[in-house]
């Protein structure tokens, strides 16, 4: 169910499972034990579904029974606290992470940068990469679009500019989120002319932008009279408010028939799915083990 998306269905399986693992069968032994992956299964299904405090749930049940939660149930657990703005759950999921020894790479710093990103924390990003930094940890593409996008809610684009040159400097090819955030950080400190300029950096580079990239260079142009705007707009390039929000108005249809497009094939997808086999089907084989897990790091102290 969890591998098909089925996250509801897979959730309301766990009180009846958990019942039947209460029972005591010969020799006082329970009939059934909820092991590791199963619970993986569970918490990943609760995360899908923002039940946050299901999820936890889950975790203390895991840790009740003496099991060790993955990596992937961590990364999991810290990244539906951010999009929940559970902030203090989820430094808190990612300080245990630490203090468990459970391996930490990019996916699990880039989720709970994703929730600095949503809040626009920049100060907790910046530790963050600090401790990416200091604890072997390199960063990809994703982590420098979740940096620049922390400092750009504040207009600290000195930072986000300094992020997106490293990033460059990285060997990593700028995309629309890049610019995006950027352009944001520019537009949000009061500096139309780079914001402008990066504007056309962007389409000079045919990446094409969305609605996003008009929302940015609206947002704060809306909220200036037109003599401030004239005064900050660069002289041969402006960007005149109604044409960025006739291309804002166009860039937003066209996400929304993508959205539909793409609801549209995962319905027929699930329909597939609950189609009944044919006789014809062979069963499946059980799958094989997978190698041990390589030994923990040491622990390490978390700057936040």
């Amino acid at each position: 169910l969890v591998k098909h998306s089925e996250w509801r269905a897979a959730l309301d399986l766990y009180p009846s499972i958990q019942r039947e693992s209460t029972v005591k069968g010969g020799g006082g032994r329970r009939a059934m034990r909820i092991d590791e992956a199963t619970y993986t299964g569970f918490i990943a299904a609760a995360c899908s579904l923002k039940k946050v405090e299901k999820a936890l749930e889950l975790l203390e049940a895991m840790r009740r029974e003496n099991l060790s939660p993955s990596r992937v149930v961590y990364t999991s657990l810290i990244s539906v606290c951010g999009r929940t703005n559970h902030m203090d759950l989820a430094v808190r999921v990612f300080r245990e992470m630490v203090s468990r020894r459970v391996p930490i790479d990019a996916v699990a710093c880039n989720a709970l940068l994703g929730a600095c990103a949503r809040r626009g924390w920049g100060k907790l990003s910046t530790r963050i990469f600090r401790f990416m930094v200091d604890t072997g940890i390199g960063p990809d593409r994703n982590t420098y679009a979740q940096l620049i996008y922390s400092q750009a809610a504040h207009g600290q684009h000195e930072r986000a500019q300094m992020f997106f040159d490293m990033m460059v400097e990285d060997g990593y090819s700028p995309n629309r989120s890049h610019y995006n955030g950027l352009i944001k950080a520019y537009n949000y400190g009061g500096d139309f002319a780079k914001s402008t300029e990066l504007f056309e950096e962007m389409k000079a580079s045919r990446i094409e932008p969305d609605a996003s990239t008009y929302q940015a260079l609206l947002r704060q142009r809306l909220s200036l009279s037109r003599d401030d705007r004239a005064k900050r707009e660069p002289a041969e390039t402006p960007l005149e408010v109604r044409d960025l929000m006739r291309a804002l108005r166009e860039a937003s249809e066209e996400n929304e028939e993508e959205e539909g497009g793409v609801a549209a094939a995962r319905n027929n997808q699930k329909g597939s799915r609950r189609s009944p086999p044919s006789s014809s089907a062979s069963s499946s084989s059980s799958p094989s083990s997978s190698p041990p897990p390589p030994p923990p790091p040491a622990p390490q102290s978390t700057p936040f």
